[in-house]
């Protein structure tokens, strides 16, 4: 791998040197283009502003960017946002995390805590108390325009929650002057796995005034299939239990935004339940409320027309696993392990005040400049009946809380930052460095170098990028020894050429080097879970994409590949030491599409997921936390295949049809936990038909 990274630094340099000239771009602004009718340098030219802040096409940014248009989304057939990167984003994964929450993984990384940024419309969305963004019919694929997504880190910039990439999801309230509703039903045999409603509008009014507000709610089932076992079914005789109505979300989200002027004011308010049974019983249903209140103020002050200043403030409240176990049975004959736990109030919410400064600054043509302060106060409130424990019960005794005020704890962090990008003859050169200083786990800074090149039909990039997360939130009342900021080491390159006006193939690969890595251990090496700073991980892989689009045919495929070099877990590692639990090495993606007519559409999509891992934990007689498997079980490779077709301006302009299907050969899936948490592979949406309808209305 290193041979390869400096052998292809090489050539980059070489063709860097060979070429004086780098080809202009014309900058496309995707909102004033139909997007029906881009061609492939339209797409390729597309700015993105996520890895920089400043508009650059995926091309020339420097880092490793994915842009899925709207136009990319409907043809798919996405149902959420979970569907959507599954799909378009190369080393991309879901994977189960503890009850029913759906977590990321990328390139061969757990990443549900943190480690990934999830931006909506620009304002994060993470939850505070454990740096959570959660899956599966969370944020419909109606209420999304467009997704930008960086493969890597991007620390320096968003801080400590952008350590392995950036997710930048853009919403229809933010293309002006459209109205709309959009339904979807996706219908499994036995209950559907999306029922979602999407309404509302943005308009510019006069006097520089604009306003949007959207509506987001539905309903939805992770599978219909028969789940054998939950958390202590090794002692309970309730397996294969059908959990149809059982493991269910339901998204409501309102997002709303009022501009004047330079004055930006955005609130959402998202309130995700899940259902599922804490035992395998009828009688015994536990919603699991996630709720977040993001409210963001700021303003654009533009200083001239080269430097822009921009002041912010933030205030988000975060709820996140919110357990109401309703007729909850302690009897240990029927639920070991159950006896002491008392779920039926609040677990703990976060509340976060933010507040920062960024100024753009444009000294000429050929440089850009971005700096910035920021400094944010978390503070985490602990309900007196949070999962209360006995000291009889497995997993030891109850950790004291780390307080500062009463019944709470937190953390305060602040941070500087500046990154800066010259267009050079030569190459695009990008310098950048983050500071940060928390005030419970020490500082953190953290240096990126890029250097593009985009030359006719080449183009090249070479990135080399450290990153860092804090502990944040993420039970830090139950920290085993000092918890250290997570820092990592990231080496990207990527090249890509153009071998027709229609077909384009791109490559890079990557080296990521974790110290520090704060790794949540579930029972096993301590009295209870807990999480702890302990060594290493180290990934290394490779991600390849190919793109044809014509006037009536298109073919996008994808393909990412990891090996696990290190990792400190050994329960997290498969037996072959060479594949990380739950999350298979290699993964495949291929989307196509016909255009029949003007107003008619067919596109078929097929997804293969490689050989998995997982832990079983039903060949144990005792309570799981007691008896750990030692090999874990191997997951045969499964294809998924998808078809949606599409039918525009029906009776009238603006008003479309999808219908199709998912999994439509029925393929039997499991989807592992990525780590070693004692819960079971739960079995994927079985075969579901699909109608969309929706109308878009220009105001």
């Amino acid at each position: 791998m290193l041979r390869l990274i400096l052998g292809a630094i090489c050539a980059t340099i070489l063709s860097t040197t060979l070429i004086a000239h780098a080809q202009n771009t014309a900058q496309i602004a995707e909102e004033n283009k139909d997007v029906q009718n881009l061609d492939l340098e339209d797409l390729l030219n597309i700015k993105t502003t996520v890895a920089t802040k400043k508009a650059l096409s995926a091309t020339e940014a420097p880092s490793i960017v994915t842009a899925i248009t709207s136009e990319e989304i409907r043809n798919s057939g996405a149902r959420d946002l979970a569907d959507v990167l599954t799909t378009f984003v190369p080393g991309f994964q879901i994977a189960p995390d503890i009850e029913v929450a759906m977590g990321p993984a990328l390139r061969g990384i757990w990443a549900i805590e943190g480690k990934i940024l999830l931006l909506i419309d620009g304002v994060e969305a993470n939850d505070d108390v454990w740096g959570n963004m959660l899956f599966g019919n969370h944020y419909p694929a109606d209420m999304i325009d467009h997704v930008e997504v960086v493969r890597g880190p991007g620390s320096a910039i968003y801080g400590g929650y952008a350590s392995l990439g950036v997710i930048s999801v853009t919403t229809k309230g933010a293309i002006q002057n459209t109205a709309g509703i959009h339904f979807l039903n996706s219908q499994m045999a036995k209950a559907p796995s999306h029922r979602d409603l999407v309404i509302g509008y943005s308009k510019t009014h006069k006097n520089n005034l604009s306003s949007s507000v959207y509506l987001t709610t539905g309903t939805g089932s992770r599978t219909d299939s028969k789940y054998s076992n939950f958390f202590y079914t090794p002692q309970n005789t309730y397996s294969d239990y059908n959990v149809a109505d059982k493991m269910t979300a339901d998204p409501k989200m309102l997002n709303a935004n009022l501009k004047y002027k330079g004055l930006d004011f955005r609130a959402i308010i998202d309130l995700f339940k899940q259902g599922y049974p804490l035992q395998a019983v009828p009688e015994v249903n536990s919603p699991d409320m996630e709720y977040s209140y993001l409210y963001d103020l700021k303003y654009e002050y533009k200083v001239s027309d080269k430097l822009k200043i921009t002041p912010r403030i933030s205030y988000s409240i975060h709820k996140p696993f919110n357990i109401e176990a309703q007729g909850l049975d302690t009897n240990q004959t029927t639920c070991p392990g159950c006896a002491g736990y008392d779920v039926s109030e609040n677990h703990r919410d976060s509340k976060t005040n933010f507040y920062g400064v960024s100024a753009l600054w444009d000294p000429n043509k050929d440089l850009s400049i971005i700096s910035g302060a920021e400094h944010y106060k978390t503070v985490i409130y602990v309900g007196d009946g949070w999962f209360t424990k006995t000291n009889s019960q497995n997993g030891g005794p109850v950790q004291t809380f780390n307080t500062f005020s009463g019944s709470s704890y937190g953390n305060e962090n602040t941070a500087v930052y500046t990154q800066g990008t010259l267009q050079h003859p030569i190459a695009n050169f990008t310098f950048g460095a983050r500071y940060e200083k928390t005030w419970r786990f020490g500082d953190a800074f953290v240096p990126r170098v890029g250097i593009t090149k985009s030359v006719d039909k080449f183009h090249s990039k070479f990135m080399l990028t450290q990153s860092f997360r804090t502990p944040r939130g993420i039970q830090i009342d139950k920290a085993v020894g000092e918890l250290k900021p997570e820092k990592a080491l990231n080496t990207e390159l990527e090249v890509g050429y153009r071998i027709s006006p229609e077909m384009l193939v791109q490559g890079n690969v990557y080296d990521i080097q974790i110290q520090n890595l704060l790794l949540y251990t579930p029972y096993t090496a301590v009295a209870s879970s807990a999480y702890q700073t302990v060594g290493g991980q180290r990934t290394q892989g490779v991600e390849a994409e190919f793109r044809y689009l014509s006037k009536r045919k298109s073919l996008t495929a994808n393909y990412a590949f990891y090996k696990n070099i290190s990792h400190p877990g050994a329960d997290d590692v498969a037996q072959n030491q060479s594949a990380n639990i739950g999350l298979p090495q290699n993964r495949l993606n291929i989307t196509g599409g016909y255009k029949v007519s003007e107003s008619l559409s067919i596109h078929p999509t097929a997804q293969y997921f490689g050989k998995n891992y997982s832990w079983n934990w039903t060949d144990g007689t005792t309570n799981p936390i007691a008896s750990v498997p030692t090999t874990p079980i191997e997951l045969d490779p499964v294809w998924y295949f998808h078809l949606n077709v599409r039918v525009r301006d029906i009776l009238t302009k603006g008003l479309d049809l999808e219908f199709g299907g998912h999994n439509i050969f029925n393929q039997t899936g499991f989807l592992p936990q990525a780590y070693a948490g004692y819960i079971n592979p739960q079995p994927v949406d079985s075969r579901s038909w699909m109608v969309r309808l929706g109308y878009t209305k220009e105001i």
